[in-house]
């Protein structure tokens, strides 16, 4: 899973939990929603609303121990911000 990310941010970061309407960039691709995501991930139906998302404007930039979305990636040499899950 992705534990640790470097993203670019657009406005302030939030964590919270999963909204209707959140979704997830295909690597084909497209798009998807976090809850079809999730459940592909073998997270049960119970626990999908526990699991914590990092969002700013644009929406879902990364879903501790799942993913980071491609398109908040930094690349070397831009300004970025760290993110880490740690076991709470």
């Amino acid at each position: 899973g992705a534990d640790a990310a470097w993203v670019r941010s657009e406005g302030d970061l939030v964590v919270r939990g999963p909204l209707p309407g959140d979704r997830v960039g295909l690597a084909g691709g497209g798009h998807q929603s976090l809850g079809r995501m999730l459940a592909a991930a073998g997270v049960p139906a119970r626990r999908r609303k526990g699991v914590a998302v990092v969002a700013d404007r644009r929406g879902v930039v990364w879903v501790p121990g799942y993913r980071v979305e491609p398109w908040a990636v930094a690349m070397p040499g831009e300004a970025a911000v760290a993110l880490r899950a740690v076991a709470a």
